[in-house]
């Protein structure tokens, strides 16, 4: 979104690390990237908070930073996405604490589809220690119509995991490259394409879908 990282004084690192109370002064961690979107950077340091003596392990609260950072950001915004990385840790299973529902983006190609079973059982494992359910969701994302590998894949995926699956798709689309590649959301770089509309037909999804789709603690899949 178009932050170089050198200048990024304050990060989610720093942030999870400070103290969450009144004081929390949440304009030194969000920055301004477009018409009513900010974000919040991270930078190499995040990985290393869950090293041994990375900061993190030694909260008390260690698996609850996320949740205690976005009570001090709570009235400034009307909704929060957290990115998590692909690795399953401290960071990921604190998101999961935090989140109040989990998208899970799963390309329709062979290795995506076999990873997504292992994804939703892993995010099944995390709710079993939190001790709660999470309205969980898959998003078939970099989707070809015109491949028809994919179309099996998207099938196989509807009926695997049934209403998990959103029923709508991010296509593959270059718009969306080249907005990456200029530090742009995709409706900032190309309004009115075809992939923004992918992208208010998932928001609009997100809205009407609240709830639903509920990965149970303990529910295994096949």
């Amino acid at each position: 979104l178009g932050v170089p990282e050198e200048r990024v004084k304050y990060s989610i690192a720093d942030a999870l690390l400070d103290t969450h109370d009144s004081e929390f002064d949440h304009t030194k961690l969000v920055w301004s990237v477009s018409k009513n979107l900010s974000l919040a950077p991270s930078t190499m340091m995040l990985s290393a908070l869950e090293s041994p003596h990375g900061g993190l392990y030694q909260l008390p609260d260690k698996d609850r930073r996320f949740e205690s950072l976005l009570k001090c950001l709570t009235g400034h915004y009307d909704r929060c996405i957290i990115d998590c990385s692909p690795t399953v840790g401290l960071l990921t299973f604190s998101s999961l604490r935090a989140a109040h529902e989990a998208l899970i983006p799963v390309e329709t190609g062979f290795f995506s589809y076999r990873g997504a079973r292992k994804q939703v059982r892993t995010i099944q494992a995390i709710l079993g220690r939190i001790g709660r359910p999470l309205p969980t969701h898959i998003l078939p994302t970099l989707h070809k119509t015109n491949s028809k590998l994919a179309m099996t894949i998207l099938k196989k995926l509807r009926s695997e995991f049934e209403e998990l699956v959103l029923p709508v798709e991010i296509h593959e689309h270059e718009a969306l490259r080249e907005a990456a590649s200029m530090g742009k959301s995709v409706i900032d770089h190309a309004p009115n394409s075809e992939a923004q509309k992918d992208f208010l037909a998932l928001s609009e999804a997100l809205e009407s879908w609240s709830g639903r789709g509920t990965v149970e603690m303990g529910n295994g899949l096949g």
